[in-house]
This record gives C-alpha cells, sequence and structure tokens, in this order.
C-alpha cells in the first residue's frame, strides 16, 4: 500500500500556537513498498485524532539507521516538507522534516541555511524546523497507525535548497521518545532514544 502521512493541527488564526499533535495515517493504495507519496503538516491540532499507540517497556526505534531509503518533498500552506522511509522493514519507520515560515529559525521565512536544534526549535509548539520520527507504522483493519513518536534533542540542519528540490543534511541528530499529555507532547523518559550521525536529504518538490 502507499502511506499517505498526515499530520494535523488546530489553527486558530494567521499564526497560531500549535496546541497539540495529531496523526492519521491514510491509505491511498497501490505499491507496498512505496514511499508516502506526500505529507500535509497543515497545523489544524486537534488531539482527538491522534492514532499512536505508545508501547510501554519497548524501545520502537532502530538503533542502526543509516539513511533514508526513499524519499519524498512537497509543500503546504506555508511550509515545506521532507519525508525519508529509514527502513525496509514490512512497520517501517519515517523521519520528517518540516519547514514553517513565521517560526522559529523560519521568523522571516523559509530559507537556506544552518539550523541548531537547540532551543525553540526542540518543541513542536515553536520549531521553525520541526523534525518527528515516527515508529512501526502498521495496519489495523483498514488503516494505518504509527507506533510511537519521536522528537530531537540536538543536531544541526544544514538547508542548500528548499525551493525545487529540497536538499541538504541533517548531522548528530539526537531523538527521544515522546508521549502525548493532554494536548501536548511530553518525554517518555523510558531511556529510549536514537542518534542519527548523518542523513542525506534530496527530493524533488513537486
Amino acid at each position: 500500500m502507499r502511506w499517505l502521512l498526515v499530520l494535523v493541527l488546530v489553527v486558530a488564526g494567521c499564526n497560531p500556537p500549535k496546541d497539540g499533535p495529531g496523526i492519521q495515517i491514510v491509505d491511498a493504495g497501490a505499491d507496498d513498498n512505496a514511499a508516502p507519496d506526500a505529507a500535509t503538516d497543515a497545523r489544524p491540532i486537534d488531539g482527538s485524532a491522534i492514532d499512536v499507540i505508545p508501547i510501554s517497556g519497548s524501545c520502537t526505534a532502530s538503533t542502526t539507521y543509516t539513511g533514508a531509503i526513499t524519499q519524498d518533498a512537497g509543500t503546504e500552506v506555508d511550509s515545506v516538507y521532507w519525508l525519508g522511509r529509514m527502513d525496509p522493514t514490512s512497520m517501517p519507520d519515517f523521519l520528517q522534516l518540516t519547514l514553517y515560515s513565521g517560526y522559529g529559525a523560519f521568523a522571516n521565512g523559509i530559507t537556506e541555511g544552518t539550523v541548531q536544534l537547540t532551543g525553540e526549535e526542540l518543541g513542536y509548539a515553536t520549531c521553525g524546523a520541526c523534525i518527528f520520527l515516527f515508529t512501526d507504522l502498521h495496519a489495523v483493519g483498514q488503516s494505518l497507525e504509527v507506533t510511537d513518536y519521536y522528537m530531537p534533542t540536538g543536531g544541526t540542519i544544514e538547508l542548500t535548497s528548499v525551493t525545487g528540490t529540497f536538499q541538504g543534511t541533517i548531522t548528530n541528530l539526537t531523538l527521544q521518545h515522546m508521549i502525548i499529555s493532554g494536548q501536548d507532547l511530553v518525554p517518555a523518559n523510558d531511556g529510549c532514544t536514537v542518534s542519527m550521525p548523518t542523513v542525506t536529504m534530496n527530493a524533488v518538490i513537486p
């Protein structure tokens, strides 16, 4: 099946706060081994629309990511995204980087350059360069679900192109397992962490 990742956030104005996480996984049909065609991250956040099942006592992220197997990129209103499939398994993990105009490092608009994953870039409510790792996508009935969320604790993003082609690298990326608490994501504090020395991004933006 072809996976379409849809991050849903609740918008309350032109430059709204990001009140909490939401994700829907949509089966778009076709090839079981295809990468996601698109990701929509349009920032309505409705905590009731979450299909994430944390697995207590089990770290679902890999410790041996070597880079994206397949890649996609695209644009939404005031944002540009890159999405990479990080493993070839039947329950794959996906890394997503979305750049938001008006937030964090891109308060004055999305441009090429270097972004350090510190401070406001580590929180979904404030990040301009927002990274998520979604682990172990799997079928439940007619739908797909994500098992766990991971968000960054550090790293560096070097963007060399954000128009026409999404190009750049993420280096020394570290992430931790997050769980849903009300309308927010908070650290699980379960010892589940991930390190990715280098992720190369190179995908055409349709």
